[in-house]
């Protein structure tokens, strides 16, 4: 930049002791030089005041945080004069919660109530007509070709295999089928044998069981506690 001024300088006075013939190509030069110069005074500032305005937004970004993080952090509790305000606050929520889960249950056992008889007769009406349905597909396979299905103007009609289930054969029961299965040597590995910790009557039972023989076992029992808040809603 002290470079440029001086450069200009010397041109404005080269010009003002120059011959009236060298003196259009120095004026332009000189104008040349006052432009250059005004445009990287212009940059500079711009720069400058680019960077103040980044400076400024952090810095209004960092106070707008700190007083978000004020206003969301919730007050500590120091007498039990708080706590009371807060079992308080709780119960007055609770009625809240309470009346407008009442009112949903109201407005879902109307809707129930008007929509519901409506909706059993659709239903048994399409049972009845897909009954009736396959009444006739299964009278008349012929019209399917082989196919498990047929394609139709409105719809598809056919069957579809289900899941398959294991059923008892007449007469059987489980206990049967599995003394039958031990015996049969290709159909052995199909009976199940399931291992599993007794969890429940290990619990039943810890008062009498012994921790260091648990340990032994790589148990152990645990029982934590957990805060609550009753509210007493007939007083608030």
């Amino acid at each position: 930049m002290k470079a440029a001024c001086g450069k200009l300088n010397f041109v404005r006075q080269t010009a003002s002791s120059g011959t009236a013939s060298h003196f259009p190509a120095r004026k332009a030069t000189l104008a040349n030089l006052e432009s250059r110069l005004k445009f990287k005074r212009s940059h500079k500032e711009a720069r400058r005041s680019g960077r103040h305005f980044v400076e400024n937004q952090n810095q209004k970004g960092d106070k707008t945080m700190k007083q978000n993080q004020t206003k969301t952090a919730a007050p500590a509790v120091r007498a039990r004069a708080g706590l009371e305000k807060l079992v308080r606050e709780i119960a007055e929520l609770k009625l809240r919660e309470v009346a407008l889960a009442s009112k949903q249950d109201a407005e879902i056992q109307q809707a129930r109530e008007r929509y519901g008889p409506e909706l059993a007769r659709l239903e048994d009406a399409i049972d009845r007509k897909l009954a009736e349905a396959r009444r006739f597909a299964e009278t008349h396979r012929a019209i399917f070709n082989g196919r498990r299905s047929i394609e139709l103007a409105s719809g598809v009609a056919g069957w579809r295999l289900g899941q398959p289930a294991l059923r008892l054969a007449a007469g059987g029961t489980w206990e049967t089928a599995v003394a039958a299965l031990k015996e049969l040597p290709q159909l052995a590995r199909y009976v199940r044998v399931r291992e599993d910790v007794n969890r429940q009557a290990l619990l039943a039972d810890r008062q009498e069981l012994d921790a260091a023989l648990l340990e032994r076992a790589g148990l152990r029992v645990e029982q934590g506690e957990i805060f609550f808040v009753e509210p007493k809603l007939d007083s608030i």
